[in-house]
């Protein structure tokens, strides 16, 4: 299963839907036009117009109101937006995020920036009106990439809980908290390309010496400033809870 690319118009009307224990969860996925043309000249003109779903607002409303229209009980949007580097949305993007809200879309994940921007809870509307919590995370930073420049070697692993209350037949947003991660390079060989990425969850190795001496040197030293950078953007009222971690 995949979303954000199609290989036919058929695909690109029929909105991904997913089923996890009952709950049916739709996932969109947009590019702005920023994104699109960096790779719309490698894309043949006979399959331009399905290929990537360019985000505007008559998009997402078709898709939400077809996936309404097929039962979806959450409806998640990825959406490709935004300026490398940036470690903030620009008025655009946050206009974008309200109006995708208002439209039904449950949560919104971000990337393109390259680098964390905030993660913000934000009203929503459901079906039938049933007022809501949503989850917008206006860039996930990096998850891999061989750039060694400060901030855009970490990222946020972001967890999200949804409960169905059985009595009132409703579907809430539970607990949200995110994981700080950072990407470790090692390059133990003579030849320069050959080079070992490892994701790891920064936390768990700044407070286990055993985990942390299997850290290059450079990691080592990089992981104390890359928590207080993930936390300075993300904040720290989310971050996952700490406890057991140490063990």
């Amino acid at each position: 299963m995949a979303t954000g690319t199609y290989l036919s118009e058929v695909e690109y009307y029929k909105p991904l839907m997913v089923e996890v224990e009952g709950i049916k969860i739709a996932i969109l996925n947009y590019a702005d036009k920023r994104a699109v043309v960096e790779i719309e000249q490698q894309i043949p003109e006979t399959q331009a117009a399905y290929a990537i779903k360019v985000l505007k607002m008559s998009n997402v409303n078709r898709d939400v109101d077809i996936c309404e229209s097929a039962g979806a009980d959450l409806i998640f949007a990825y959406v490709n937006w935004g300026h490398k580097t940036s470690l903030a949305p620009t008025s655009d993007i946050t206009s974008y995020a309200s109006a995708m809200t208002e439209a039904g879309v449950d949560c919104i994940f971000g990337a393109y920036p390259e680098v964390l921007q905030p993660i913000v809870p934000k009203a929503i509307k459901r079906s039938a009106n049933q007022p809501s919590t949503g989850i917008i995370a206006y860039s996930m930073g990096a998850f891999i990439t061989s750039r060694r420049t400060q901030y855009m070697e970490s990222a946020a692993i972001l967890n999200i809980t949804y409960r169905y209350d059985t009595v009132n037949d409703t579907l809430n947003l539970g607990d949200v908290n995110y994981v700080p991660t950072y990407i470790s390079v090692r390059n133990d060989g003579d030849d320069t390309d050959d080079y070992d990425y490892r994701i790891i969850p920064v936390w768990d190795y700044l407070n286990n010496s055993q985990l942390n001496s299997t850290l290059p040197s450079a990691s080592q030293e990089r992981l104390p400033a890359v928590w207080g950078e993930v936390v300075g953007v993300l904040g720290e009222g989310l971050i996952y809870p700490l406890k057991g971690l140490e063990e």
